[in-house]
């Protein structure tokens, strides 16, 4: 289980590790704690998922992608953070990816450091291009995206921003450090 510990600038204690199933409870209860504003945001005006929808995102994650929690203080604290990518039906080198982030938590470089996780991820399992469908008025995702150092193309359409980041030949994400590493968790 990939475990990291890392220190908040303001000083919280926060771990990045690999989502487990027992998890869905607490990510159900980080959706019901999140603003209509970063719902909205995160599900593009949808609905917000149930226990049946984030079970099966974890069904589709365990064969065809990555998902990782970030947790207050050590591994097993509670959830703040939630990421995921899954392939797409399309093209299997493909990846979109999701995150939800506390609102308490947000703009604080918590959200960047998970998307620089996952990518790492995909980069690691040989994923070349990660695709997002954000809201145009979101520009925290741009903000993470920048963050990363990877190039991407965006382009506009029916309300929405399509976004593309080409990781080939990416041997590794650029880390940007919003917070302190504290000893990782073996």
């Amino acid at each position: 289980m990939l475990v990291e510990k890392v220190v908040l600038n303001d000083g919280t204690p926060v771990a990045f590790r690999s989502m487990r199933r027992a998890d869905l409870p607490a990510i159900q209860r980080l959706h019901d704690r999140a603003s209509q504003a970063s719902l909205d945001a995160r599900y593009l005006g949808g609905r917000a998922p149930d226990l049946a929808d984030l079970s099966r995102m974890a069904d589709r994650v365990e064969e065809q992608g990555a998902a990782l929690v970030v947790t207050l203080g050590g591994a097993e604290g509670q959830v703040i953070g939630f990421g995921y990518y899954v392939m797409t039906t399309a093209d299997p080198v493909t990846v979109e990816p999701a995150l939800l982030i506390e609102d308490a938590y947000q703009s604080m470089g918590v959200g960047s450091a998970l998307a620089q996780h996952l990518l790492s991820l995909a980069v690691a399992s040989g994923v070349q291009v990660v695709e997002m469908h954000v809201a145009v008025d979101n520009p925290r995702i741009m903000q993470m995206l920048r963050a990363t150092g990877l190039p991407f193309e965006q382009q506009f359409a029916y309300g929405e921003r399509e976004i593309r980041v080409v990781l080939a030949g990416a041997r590794s994400v650029h880390r940007a450090q919003p917070a302190r590493a504290a000893e990782a968790a073996r």
